[in-house]
């Protein structure tokens, strides 16, 4: 039961996470307007990465949690908020997918979160 949860949650992460990472860019700003919008987005880019990195350290800590005590109904409770918590950030999300800088640390994080789960 334990390795569905983890596995469900991982996969509800990536997925939400993969699915939010779709923009659009209007063919008429100028070149201008293009560097001040890339600018911010990398901004959002780099405030997703932190949201999403706490949220992984806050989801590792559950898995230890419930590991420790499977019957823990308070494990089952912060597992419940750590999933809002990935769907709040995942709203936040920016087109960020062209950046492999930032495709670098999505995956690593997204590896720290599977590394976790098993």
């Amino acid at each position: 039961m334990k390795k569905i949860v983890r596995v469900f949650g991982l996969i509800l992460s990536a997925s939400l996470i993969l699915t939010s990472c779709g923009g659009s860019s209007s063919e008429s700003e100028t070149s201008e307007n293009q560097d001040v919008a890339e600018s911010e987005s990398s901004d959002d880019c780099d405030q997703f990465l932190e949201d999403y990195e706490d949220f992984a350290d806050s989801y590792i800590d559950v898995l230890e949690k419930m590991q420790d005590d499977p019957t823990d109904a308070s494990a089952l409770s912060e597992y419940t908020s750590s999933m809002s918590k990935l769907s709040e950030i995942q709203s936040s999300a920016q087109d960020c997918s062209g950046d492999p800088e930032f495709a670098s640390k999505m995956a690593e994080i997204t590896m720290k979160i599977s590394n976790a789960s098993m």
